[in-house]
Parts: structure tokens; C-alpha cells; sequence
């Protein structure tokens, strides 16, 4: 096996033939051997790439299988197969199995290459965010904890996957409702994410988001609301007005926005949200509605702040829309 191979580049092929051409469904033949296995998982790895996770799995459960025969079930190899598959059960949202695949695949990386190995750190934040989907964030608190600090003492404390390994701990912190200890790991993830790829970059805004909800969680709307305004205009730009996650981005503005008191700018924000979510999802669909419910309640509280500031003048009776009277 060449340095750095994994079970995608595993193969009998000898040290001086030329590496093989892309494999595609049609040119890989399942013979069983090391070839095999490399090819598939080559083809694999490009399905994964392309999002086709279903397509992918049965290649993947192919070459664990392969190189299990082969090498055993306690080699590293047989591991990272291990580890592969997992994370493409998880991205299909099939957290039970890809839950014990991880156990098994950290049970094996951690053996053979020691508990310190920056390998084991992966292994240890993979299982952490797959307890994290099935909500068991008291179980994945220490795995994160682990793996961020195999990734400060082997990567360094600026290291993007340090930074990563923090913003992933943060929201698990977030979740038990530890937003005073999840704050600074927020700030860090943010600070490295800036510093290595740009504050105009996808991930910053993520992470600017990810802040400046722990912020409003806390009461410091104030504070959050700059950084919802950063990330807004981080995610329309980079991934278009029409992206989920730039809607998401608008409503969370505007709730800040009107915790804050900023009543017009909040049923603007929810309009144009609302707006997008029925032309791209349908009125139907539950983002639409629950984005309706929020455009009502901005609206409730607007007219309501009106009527505070100019009372109706006396024997004036407000309708609700339920046909009830105020």
C-alpha cells in the first residue's frame, strides 16, 4: 500500500503501472479483489461528491467488505471504510446505524494509531455530530471536547478544523442551553473562519449566524443584530436571495429585529422571506406557514405599538381578524 492510500485508493496494481482512468458503474467489475475495492471506492467517493448518497452506499458497503476480507476487521483501512460509510448513512439521515459504523470505526482508528492521532480526533467528531441529529447532545459534549483538543495540540489553536471543532462544541452548548460557555467558542469559530477564509466567505456567515443567535438567546439583541446583518449579506450574496439559508438569515434578522423594537424593518424582512418560501416551497408547505404565523405576529405587534402611540379616538371599536373585538 503506497503512503497516504486509503480504502478509496487501495489496489494491487504494481509500483510502476500507470494510475487507472476514473471508474465509472459501467468499467468497475466486482471481482473481490484490492482493485476492486479501490476502484469502487473511487467511484464512491465521486457520488458522495456529487450528493448521490444512495448510490454510493451499496459501493461503500462493497469495499468495506472487500478490505475487511482481506486485511481484517481490525485494520486502520478497515476503519476509514467504516468511517466513509457512516457519514454518507448520516448525510441520508440515518443516524441509528451510522451511529454504530462510527463506534466501530473509532473503536479500530483509535487502536491501531493511539488516542492522541489527529485521525481519532475526525473519528471522535463524526460520532459527536451523529448524537448530536439524534439529540443526545449530554453524550456528544465530551467527544467534542475531545476532538477539539487533538486538533489544538496536533493542528494548532488557528487551524481551520480547530476552528470547526469549535463552532460544533458551541452549538452543542447551544442546545443544553449553555449559551454563556457556547459564546466564546462561537467568537473563536467566527475569528478563525475570518481569518483563513475571508469575512466574505459562506462559512463566516454561518458562523457570524450561529453567534449572533447565541447573542439573542442571551438578551444582547443588541449585540446580535450587526452580526445577523453580516450574515445576511454574506449568504445573498455567495448563495443567492433565494437560498434557504438566506431566508433563514432574514428571519432571524427580523426577530431581532423586533425584540429590538424595529417593527417596520421585521414585517419587511418576514415579508420578502415569506415571499421567497411560497414562490420556491408553495403556500402549503410548513416553512410557508410557520413563516406566515411569524409575518402575523410582527404585524399583531406593529398595529398594536400604533395604537399605544395614537389611541382611537372615543366609541371606536377595533375588529380582530377572528371577528372578535378588541
Amino acid at each position: 500500500m503506497m503512503a497516504g492510500e486509503s480504502c478509496e485508493e487501495l489496489s494491487s496494481r504494481p509500483a510502476d503501472s500507470e494510475p487507472p482512468g476514473p471508474a465509472t458503474a459501467e468499467t468497475v467489475t466486482d471481482d473481490g479483489t484490492l482493485e476492486t475495492a479501490g476502484q469502487q471506492g473511487h467511484l464512491a467517493q465521486s457520488l458522495v461528491a456529487s450528493g448521490k448518497y444512495r448510490e454510493a452506499e451499496p459501493l461503500q458497503r462493497r469495499t468495506l467488505a472487500i478490505i475487511q476480507t482481506f486485511l481484517g476487521p481490525d485494520d486502520v483501512e478497515t476503519g476509514r471504510c467504516m468511517s466513509h460509510l457512516a457519514r454518507t448513512l448520516q448525510r441520508l439521515e440515518r443516524y441509528s446505524e451510522a451511529e454504530l459504523l462510527h463506534r466501530r470505526a473509532l473503536a479500530v482508528v483509535e487502536t491501531v494509531l493511539g488516542p492522541e492521532d489527529l485521525e481519532v480526533g475526525y473519528c471522535l467528531g463524526h460520532l459527536a455530530r451523529t448524537l448530536d441529529a439524534l439529540e443526545r447532545f449530554s453524550e456528544a459534549e465530551p467527544l467534542h471536547r475531545r476532538a477539539l483538543t487533538i486538533s489544538e495540540a496536533i493542528s494548532g489553536p488557528d487551524d481551520l478544523n480547530t476552528g470547526r471543532g469549535s463552532g460544533h462544541l458551541a452549538r452543542t452548548l447551544d442546545a443544553l442551553d449553555r449559551f454563556s460557555e457556547a459564546e466564546p467558542f462561537h467568537r473563536r469559530a467566527c475569528a478563525i473562519a475570518e481569518m483563513i477564509l475571508g469575512p466574505e466567505a459562506t462559512e463566516t456567515g454561518y458562523c457570524l449566524s450561529h453567534l449572533a443567535r447565541t447573542l439573542d438567546r442571551l438578551n444582547r439583541s443588541g449585540e446580535a443584530e450587526p452580526l445577523h446583518r453580516r450574515a445576511l449579506a454574506i449568504m445573498e450574496k455567495t448563495l443567492g436571495p433565494d437560498d434557504a439559508s438566506t431566508v433563514w438569515c432574514t428571519r432571524y434578522l427580523a426577530s431581532t429585529c423586533s425584540s429590538q423594537g424595529l417593527l417596520t424593518e421585521a414585517v419587511r424582512l418576514l415579508q420578502s422571506a415569506l415571499s421567497t418560501l411560497e414562490r420556491t416551497r408553495g403556500p402549503a408547505d410548513p416553512d410557508s406557514r410557520t413563516c406566515l404565523d411569524e409575518l402575523v405576529a410582527s404585524l399583531t405587534g406593529f398595529l398594536d405599538a400604533a395604537r399605544r402611540e395614537s389611541p382611537p379616538a372615543s366609541g371606536v371599536i377595533y375588529v380582530r381578524s377572528s371577528g372578535g373585538r378588541a
